[in-house]
C-alpha cells in the first residue's frame, strides 16, 4: 500500500488523524454551530511545566471559544451559514475561496478575522502534546535537506517567530507557520493577526501562536522563553509528520 511505502508503521493511527484532520472544522458541538473549535484530546494541564493548565485554560475556553462564538454569530446574524457550509463544509475551503465571495468588504473583513482566529487555533491546539519526539523518516529527510536538520528548522522557527515584522510592517499579534507552498516545499512564513496560510493556499504543518495571550501570563515579555518551551517541548512530530504526508498525498 501506497501510505506503508511513505513509512506509516501502522495504517490506524494515520487514519485517525486523517479523519481529524479532513475534519479540521466540522465537530459538532451541543451548540450546533456551522463552523466548530476541535474538542480536546488531552487534560489541559499536560503541557505544564512549559505551558501552565491556566494559559492552556483561558487559551481554550476564552480566546478560541470566542473566535467560534464570533464567527458563528456573523452568519447568522448575515445569513451567511447554511450556504457557506453547504457551499464550502471545510472551513478551509472557505479560507481559501473568501477572496472571491460576492459579500460586502466590511463584512468579508470580519470573516477572514473570526474564522482564522477559529481555524488557526484548531490547528494549534491539536498538535500540542508533551514527549511525543517520533518524527517519521521521510519527514526529517525532506527537513533536513531544507533546514539543515531538525534542531535547525526548530532554532529557525523560534527566530522567525521572534521578529514581529512582516514585510516590514511590525505587528504586535501574528502566527509563525511551518507550511508546504504550492509547489509542495517546506517554508517557514509568518501571517499578521488572523490571517491563515489557506489563504494563499498553503498547507499549514506548525501553527504557532505568537499574540499575548499564549504566553505573556505565564512567561511575560520573555518571548524567547515561551517559544523555546513551545517549539522544542510541546509540539506532537508523529502528528506533524502524518500531517505532511497527508498534504503530500492528498491536496
Amino acid at each position: 500500500m501506497l501510505l506503508k511505502a511513505w513509512g506509516f508503521k501502522s495504517l490506524v493511527p494515520y487514519q485517525k488523524k486523517q479523519q481529524m484532520i479532513d475534519n479540521m472544522s466540522n465537530n459538532q458541538n451541543q451548540e450546533e454551530y456551522f463552523y466548530s473549535r476541535i474538542q480536546l484530546s488531552y487534560n489541559l494541564n499536560e503541557l505544564e511545566p512549559y505551558i501552565s493548565q491556566e494559559i492552556m485554560s483561558n487559551h481554550y475556553h476564552g480566546n478560541h471559544r470566542k473566535y467560534e462564538e464570533g464567527l458563528n454569530n456573523i452568519l447568522k446574524n448575515n445569513d451567511l451559514g447554511e450556504k457557506l457550509k453547504t457551499q464550502f463544509p471545510d472551513l478551509r475551503d472557505l479560507l481559501r475561496n473568501l477572496s472571491s465571495l460576492e459579500i460586502p468588504f466590511q463584512l468579508k473583513e470580519k470573516i477572514r478575522f473570526q474564522a482564522g482566529g477559529l481555524i488557526n487555533h484548531n490547528l494549534f491546539f491539536w498538535h500540542l502534546a508533551k514527549g511525543k519526539e517520533y518524527i517519521q523518516q521521510e519527514f526529517l529527510e525532506a527537513i533536513t535537506k531544507k533546514f539543515g536538520g531538525w534542531e535547525e528548522m526548530k532554532e529557525q522557527l523560534v527566530e522567525q517567530a521572534l521578529d514581529n515584522s512582516i514585510n516590514d510592517v511590525v505587528y504586535g499579534s501574528y502566527w509563525t507557520w511551518l507550511v508546504l507552498d504550492e509547489k509542495k516545499q517546506l517554508k517557514i512564513i509568518k501571517t499578521a493577526n488572523q490571517d491563515s496560510p489557506w489563504m494563499n493556499k498553503f498547507q499549514p504543518l506548525i501553527a504557532i501562536d505568537v499574540w499575548e495571550h499564549a504566553y505573556v501570563k505565564q512567561y511575560g515579555i520573555d518571548k524567547r522563553k515561551y517559544l523555546t518551551s513551545l517549539v522544542h517541548h510541546c509540539l506532537d512530530w508523529n502528528f506533524i509528520s502524518n500531517l505532511y504526508f497527508r498534504e503530500l498525498l492528498f491536496d
